[in-house]
């Protein structure tokens, strides 16, 4: 790491100089989110496209906490009967803009799901279930639990305890699994949690 004439590293000059924001709700974390990172709205990481075979043709699915809504637009141009919720207006509001037609729906999965019970073929969980403590996680996982039909599917992507890439084990754990770091939660789940 280069040295400055202070003898202090550049990495720990960014370090000092990095401002850390607090957020009131996660709601105004995912819109400040939303305003900062540009990516293509449409990745191909694959994960769901596994999985396709799997759903009924024409299945009702909602995906919570769409985020940019790439899977959603995927999944309602191939056919199915879906909708994109997020806790983010202004991820919503960009996602209406870019697909038409698309239902979506802004919701807190904290809360109960505002859903009649058996009503999805499939519920997508794509890195939106590891905010929260453990009996937070388990109330929405009963939430998607009675809001899937009887056959319904879950596809859930959680962050690994292995995956040491996006901070498995940075920060403070809070509880097993739950770290905070810069004001921040994120869980990481291990086979026997999930």
């Amino acid at each position: 790491s280069m040295q400055c004439s202070s003898g202090e590293t550049d990495r720990k000059r960014r370090q000092r100089r990095r401002r850390v924001v607090i957020y009131e709700t996660r709601e105004e974390h995912c819109n400040a989110v939303c305003r900062t990172i540009r990516r293509s709205p449409l990745r191909d990481d694959d994960w769901i496209a596994r999985h396709l075979a799997l759903f009924p043709p024409g299945a009702c699915i909602v995906d919570l906490g769409c985020g940019f809504g790439g899977m959603s637009e995927l999944l309602f141009r191939r056919g199915f009967n879906i909708t994109a919720t997020d806790i983010s207006s202004a991820v919503l509001e960009a996602l209406a803009s870019r697909v038409p037609g698309l239902k979506n729906l802004k919701l807190d999965i904290e809360k109960p799901l505002p859903f009649p019970s058996a009503l999805f073929d499939v519920v997508i969980a794509d890195l939106c279930l590891h905010y929260f403590e453990f009996a937070t996680t388990q109330q929405i996982v009963s939430e998607i639990h009675r809001i899937l039909t009887p056959d319904g599917l879950l596809c859930a992507r959680v962050n690994s305890t292995e995956d040491f890439n996006y901070g498995a084990g940075v920060g403070r754990e809070v509880e097993p699994g739950l770290y905070e770091h810069d004001g921040h939660y994120k869980r990481f789940f291990d086979r026997k949690m999930v």
